[in-house]
């Protein structure tokens, strides 16, 4: 563009010139004056008081589904469902007003409310998970997935799959107290659970974030747990049979003699 100018002015007068000059969008620049920098303030603040009030309801949505979760360990199932419902309404809400303020999808998501979708998540997949019966030869074992999510609340399958390896971890704390009860087969339950979803996630390895794949590690030594829970529960079911057989023997010989 100056370029050019310089050659007309070779050849024009210098009214001409001048002219040019004066047409030019770049020839009269606008000067920062002290009201843009009070409309870029506002808009700060406006930008912080909005991120602020989604950081505190999502904190409030992480810790009820928390609650959720130690209610649902504890069969206080109601209570963790009316929590839980109330928890995805308030995560639908958080999406909706951070779309009409026009808050950056990334930052949302990346943020406190991604956290707790996580969370939600993670509480979901245990109800359900507690409310099915299914074992893997009666059809495969319930996990509730991706797309029923999707359809409940806004979240990601970043998130998702984040919950998902959290879920393992509430399982093993169930399969504990259930090898407590000397209850083998939700023992079992639990393992096979655990081992269909780290087969899976190990499929994904090579995309998976760093995050996601310490949990992986950390549910290869759950299921380690649960092998050993469950090979002791089925010692002990082996000495509980040895001693009635010695028992039933003892009986059998005592009769002999007396019938002798």
């Amino acid at each position: 563009m100056e370029n050019k100018i310089y050659e007309l002015s070779v050849v024009l007068k210098e009214e001409e010139t001048k002219s040019l000059f004066s047409n030019s969008p770049d020839s009269q620049p606008k000067r920062m004056e002290s009201s843009d920098f009070e409309v870029m303030a506002k808009a700060m603040d406006e930008q912080n008081d909005q991120r602020e009030a989604v950081i505190k309801s999502a904190r409030d949505v992480l810790k009820n589904a928390k609650r959720a979760i130690y209610d649902l360990h504890r069969a206080k199932t109601k209570s963790a469902i009316t929590q839980l419902e109330n928890c995805a309404e308030s995560c639908r809400r958080i999406a909706a007003d951070a779309k009409k303020v026009g808050y950056p999808s990334h930052e949302l998501f990346s943020g406190m409310y991604g956290e707790c979708a996580e969370e939600l998540c993670e509480a979901y997949l245990f109800l359900n998970w507690l409310q099915s019966s299914k074992t893997p030869e009666e059809g495969g074992i319930f996990i509730s997935p991706f797309s029923e999510f999707k359809g409940m609340i806004e979240i990601t399958a970043q998130q998702y799959i984040g919950g998902l390896s959290d879920f393992t971890g509430e399982i093993g704390r169930y399969g504990v107290a259930q090898a407590t009860a000397r209850n083998q087969d939700e023992v079992r339950r639990v393992l096979d659970t655990m081992m269909e979803i780290q087969f899976y996630l190990r499929e994904m390895r090579a995309i998976l974030p760093n995050k996601t794949l310490k949990k992986l590690f950390a549910m290869g030594k759950n299921i380690e747990k649960m092998k050993y829970l469950l090979y002791e529960q089925v010692l002990l079911e082996s000495r509980k049979s040895m001693k009635l057989s010695e028992a039933e023997i003892l009986d059998e010989k005592e009769e002999q003699s007396e019938n002798a």
